[in-house]
């Protein structure tokens, strides 16, 4: 699967917009931010769907990798 979304119920959507501000290719507009950075690239929308768009393969490890480097606590 080169595209996954993961539905999050846990999460604050400034402090994860604070912290992709920072990142290589951040976007947003009132639906979404979006970041491009090594391969991948992420949405991350204010109901709290995440969508992961890889060059390669993701599996589930990568998945919650992905999630804990991107998203975190």
């Amino acid at each position: 699967e080169k595209n996954v979304y993961v539905n999050l119920d846990k999460f604050d959507f400034e402090k994860i917009r604070e912290k992709w501000k920072n990142i290589e290719g951040f976007s947003e507009n009132r639906y979404f931010i979006r970041i491009n950075t090594k391969g991948l690239e992420l949405k991350f929308f204010k109901g709290g769907k995440l969508f992961i768009k890889s060059e390669e393969f993701l599996e589930e490890k990568r998945v919650k990798t992905i999630i804990a480097r991107y998203i975190g606590n």
